[in-house]
């Protein structure tokens, strides 16, 4: 081993987890500030380090810590200084917050939403709400594959798993995410999974029930916040409220007043890590401190910077058609933010703020709490 202090990512999967603790040569693996339900560590006989994770073993070999080290920057970012700008940026704010930084993800991130593709030794954090449907898209095309893409039918991109073979990826591909304003990206999620862009009922149908009771809970100030130990009457109203789910096809009238309040009630609960992913924060998703992404793309500018990425992919892969961004239309999101946050109050302004504030300070983005137009404003200049 080149030192006796380590930072290792192990992934599980969907799931995995981020140790920022000391590894020292021949001692166990300190992971006190992690879940342990996620993980039992002890050292084997011959003072190798072994994981063991939900019934898969991973040993960390010194060969397998030395692959997980950084490499150098990318190609990609003599060709676009902006991505060699954004990643030392985001180290240096990264700097700035860490030990805040480690407790919450300790805390709140148990989710690494990666995916990978050996035919272009790509890795991708997905990040919902910020044109990772497209880049699925893409991505299929560039392989092959003219059918629908769905996540649940088609997985081009395997998930990671903790294996010799996921750090070596971790290492060598080229890895990315598209990041995008924290509150624009809340009210696309909204719009698209329970508001008026609204497809598939099913997804609102697992959420909408805990939409209706929070508000109720929170607008007649109950005793209890356990539903359990409501009142008969308590419930029944709630039941009643519920009759506003409507059939699959008709337009739900879950208010983005009501969404904002049920999404803040995880902070009240301290239970962020249950966030549905599409509104996770990004900082959890893909953890920027941590994982040395080469390319962090800016949803601003998806079209232009995707193009360069797909371009330097598909580079020396004849074989494949020529892939194109066309012009992806962001559907004046930004612009809606005013709109739609013009009728949340402070507090709960202050708690999404809260809530997203790794992402606010990590790529940059302003927050004028005070003011109603706060929602979506531009970077701060750098």
């Amino acid at each position: 081993m080149k030192s006796d202090k380590y930072q290792i990512l192990v992934f599980q999967g969907k799931k995995g987890f981020l140790s920022n603790e000391e590894i020292f040569k021949n001692v166990s693996l300190n992971i006190s500030s992690v879940n342990q339900s996620w993980i039992d560590y002890r050292n084997n006989w011959n003072g190798k380090i072994l994981i063991e994770i939900k019934g898969k073993q991973i040993l960390l070999t010194d060969e397998y810590i030395e692959v997980m080290e950084s490499k150098g920057n990318h190609p990609l970012a003599q060709v676009y200084p902006k991505f060699l700008e954004r990643r030392n940026s985001v180290k240096e704010h990264c700097r700035k917050i860490e030990g805040e930084l480690n407790y919450r993800l300790a805390v709140n991130s148990d989710v690494f939403f990666m995916r990978f593709n050996d035919a272009y030794e790509v890795l991708n954090c997905v990040v919902p709400k910020a044109g990772s449907h497209i880049w699925a898209i893409k991505f299929a095309s560039m392989l092959g594959y003219d059918g629908e893409v769905t996540y649940s039918k088609f997985s081009i991109f395997e998930y990671l798993s903790p294996t010799l073979d996921t750090a070596r990826r971790v290492q060598t591909y080229t890895k990315f995410f598209v990041y995008r304003h924290p509150l624009e990206r809340l009210v696309s999620a909204y719009c698209d999974k329970l508001g008026e862009s609204m497809k598939k009922f099913s997804f609102a149908l697992k959420y909408i029930k805990q939409i209706i009771t929070v508000n109720y809970l929170e607008n007649n100030n109950t005793k209890s916040e356990n539903y359990a130990k409501l009142s008969l009457e308590d419930k029944q109203e709630i039941k009643n409220q519920q009759q506003r789910i409507k059939l699959p096809g008709e337009k739900l009238n879950i208010t983005f007043l009501e969404f904002v309040t049920w999404v803040t009630s995880f902070l009240d609960k301290n239970i962020l890590y249950e966030l549905d992913n599409h509104w996770t924060p990004i900082t959890y998703l893909c953890n920027p401190c941590v994982v040395n992404y080469d390319i962090l793309i800016d949803h601003d500018f998806f079209n232009e910077e995707s193009q360069i990425l797909v371009d330097h992919l598909q580079k020396n892969k004849e074989s494949n058609p020529p892939i194109y961004f066309e012009k992806y239309q962001r559907k004046a999101t930004r612009e809606k933010c005013n709109e739609y946050f013009r009728d949340i109050p402070q507090n709960l302004r202050e708690k999404l703020h809260e809530i997203f504030l790794d992402d606010f300070i990590i790529f940059g983005y302003s927050y004028n709490g005070d003011s109603q137009d706060y929602a979506c404003d531009e970077k701060i200049a750098k």
